[in-house]
């Protein structure tokens, strides 16, 4: 499977970050659950992926279309607050969680980030914003979903082949934000969350995400007596916390 390649220069890339987050576009209120999207369906290539997205999207207006014209316009509103939100029948609000969006409503995206630009001394044009929304929406939840996590899984299988890396259902990566559990036959001994690298960092809304996943798995270890470890790694698959290999085969051991 291919990777996308980022086609826009680094600094450009990263100075858009904090105001993607700060807009609230991210969420997915704004561009859907993508990570429970591309598991819907096996993917041979990354560009099935985008068009499933897209037609996703197309989907969902069509089924805006035919709902009450308050609900439509605050399903429609990329930044609903919580009380709009809210003002959505419950059976509603799953449409933007459970749908992708267009083509034209990742661009109306990428406008809404060049319009919130300060200073932009680096020569960030629309287009480019369109990119970067286009890249963290299609592209980086391929890259970090698929390949990420099918490469790693790979690594540790051949590592570890009398261990089964099972995927946990949806509800349990939600409820207790673990990717894997890992089992000895029928034993189930430890769950893992493969994550990137760029998870370590200092942003507040990766610190959020952290502090929020810590509860979660905190809750699994308490109902299950298991601990969730964490491998960070990169798109091919490769393990960049080596410590983590020392301390898995600690546990196979004292667990088996």
């Amino acid at each position: 499977m291919d990777d996308f390649k980022n086609e826009l220069e680094e600094s450009k890339f990263r100075f858009t970050n904090n105001i993607w987050n700060d807009l609230h576009l991210n969420l997915p209120w704004s561009l859907g659950y993508t990570t429970n999207l591309i598991e819907k369906e096996i993917f041979e290539k990354k560009e099935d992926w985008e068009n499933y997205y897209y037609k996703s999207g197309i989907r969902r207006k069509q089924i805006l279309d035919g709902l009450p014209s308050k609900s439509r316009s605050f399903l429609e509103k990329y930044n609903a607050t919580f009380e709009e939100q809210m003002q959505v029948e419950e059976g509603n609000r799953e449409i933007n969680y459970a749908f992708g969006r267009t083509k034209q409503e990742l661009m109306d995206r990428g406008k809404i980030l060049f319009e919130n630009i300060p200073n932009n001394n680096v020569g960030i044009t629309e287009k480019d914003c369109f990119y970067c929304v286009y890249f963290r929406t299609i592209c980086e939840t391929w890259n970090g979903v698929i390949l990420r996590e099918k490469n790693t899984i790979d690594r540790l299988s051949i590592s570890y082949p009398y261990l089964k890396f099972e995927k946990v259902i949806r509800e349990h990566d939600y409820e207790y934000a673990i990717d894997y559990e890992v089992y000895s036959e029928h034993k189930c001994l430890f769950a893992i969350q493969i994550k990137p690298l760029s998870y370590n960092s200092g942003t507040p809304v990766i610190r959020k995400a952290r502090e929020a996943n810590k509860r979660k798995n905190e809750n699994y270890k308490l109902k299950y007596n298991r601990e969730v470890l964490y491998i960070f790694s990169d798109f091919r698959g490769e393990i960049k916390n080596k410590e983590i290999v020392i301390e898995i085969e600690n546990r196979i051991k004292s667990l088996m």
